[in-house]
């Protein structure tokens, strides 16, 4: 099979050999996991200082004194405090996201050509709206109880000497009104926040917050790959980058499907064939700028995609993480108060209404609380996301349309 000289810089070693002879489902998921992990951990500490600022955890002060402060109260470590379980939900997050991403794409393709749309036309980026949104609501569903509590371990914070610590002005606010409580003791691991979880709240207690989730994840998704599927068609339209190579690779992916019921070796003898007979018509040196984007480009599209995508629903973000951190607000835990109420009223109320609430007691800029981080995280996170996914598939010998 043709390799990409982008990623391939010398012998394909045995352990990718083996790794190419596993179903493509499999090798999707193992490809996505691996993206989203090397691309979360990269900004996990300002992740954390997002999710800080979102929650109201700290008073006024900007992100290099916020990661100042990190440090010297929880030393480098706490730079990364929840990201254990993140990396833990985002493998199989991702996993699912960007694997069901491919198969929710398929079913979309595969009725779009039922409806009588030519076989070799342009797939229009709507249908990667669609089946981004449903594989992100999808794994956000699967995955959430993990994202529950990376947000707690992340927004809990320690003095030096273990105490809980809040804003100057949220404590002294609640020392004013009475309310203040003694800090509560707050797990440190995954498991424990996960067991305390269940046993304060039981099991609905895992998803709390999910509706507000659900109502980011879907237009997020389905944004993210519709704004990159779309910049990539228009930068091949203008640059005339779509040739025989491409189609071609366009021809293996539909091969590849069809095939789907003969064995999996069977099948990839076939694919590898189409693939090899493109590289006889085109040198090996125009491949790569023609078979997928350069990875400049690719690295631009990704992160204005995650830019946008991130932007339009950022304020389900915050209504999700306040939710989440709800019952350690009412508990106690972690040393912050809720003097004016809010926390005790979010749970009685819907993703709009509690939006609405936060916007009334706090003002409209409460919604964008963190975004500012959420810029510089977000650019390089998907880029790196969507590169690393690209190289994975590559490796893998995966056809791609991203």
């Amino acid at each position: 099979m043709a390799e990409d000289s982008r990623w391939d810089h010398g012998t394909v070693s045995e352990t990718t050999r083996k790794l190419r002879l596993l179903p493509a489902p499999v090798r999707e998921l193992l490809a996505g996991g691996i993206a989203g992990v090397v691309g979360k951990t990269c900004v996990a500490p300002l992740e954390r200082c997002k999710i800080l600022f979102q929650t109201g955890r700290l008073g006024q002060g900007n992100v290099s004194d916020t990661l100042k402060r990190i440090t010297e109260t929880e030393g480098i470590p706490g730079l990364f405090r929840g990201n254990g379980a993140m990396v833990l939900r985002i493998v199989p997050y991702a996993s699912i996201h960007f694997g069901l991403y491919e198969y929710y794409r398929r079913i979309c393709v595969d009725a779009w050509h039922a409806g009588g749309a030519p076989k070799d036309a342009l797939v229009p980026p709507s249908l990667d709206l669609v089946a981004g949104s449903a594989a992100g609501a999808t794994a956000v569903i699967a995955t959430y109880p993990l994202d529950l509590v990376r947000t707690r371990l992340a927004y809990s914070m320690e003095e030096i000497g273990g105490t809980g610590r809040s804003s100057p002005a949220l404590r002294a606010s609640a020392e004013a009104s009475g309310s203040a409580r003694a800090p509560a003791s707050l797990p440190h691991s995954i498991w424990g926040m996960l067991r305390l979880t269940l046993r304060r709240e039981g099991v609905r207690g895992m998803y709390h917050g999910v509706g507000a989730s659900l109502y980011g994840i879907l237009p997020y998704a389905g944004l993210k790959f519709f704004v990159y599927q779309s910049l990539k068609q228009h930068y091949q339209r203008l640059g005339g980058t779509i040739t025989s190579s491409e189609r071609a690779r366009a021809l293996a992916e539909r091969e590849e499907e069809r095939l789907a019921g003969f064995s999996e070796r069977d099948a990839q003898s076939r694919v590898e064939a189409l693939l090899e007979a493109s590289a006889e018509d085109e040198p090996e040196s125009a491949m790569p700028s023609q078979s997928r984007l350069p990875i400049p480009v690719m690295l631009l599209f990704g992160g204005v995609a995650g830019l946008v995508a991130q932007t339009a629903t950022y304020p389900f973000d915050v209504v999700r993480r306040r939710m989440q951190v709800e019952a350690l607000a009412l508990s106690g835990g972690g040393g912050l108060a809720d003097p004016q109420g809010v926390a005790s009223r979010l749970s009685l109320r819907s993703t709009p209404q509690a939006m609405a609430l936060l916007a009334r007691t706090y003002g409209w800029r409460t919604l964008f609380s963190g975004l500012s981080i959420n810029y510089l995280k977000v650019v390089p996170s998907t880029a790196i996301g969507f590169t690393v996914y690209d190289f994975m598939k590559s490796l893998l010998a995966l056809p791609t349309h991203l």
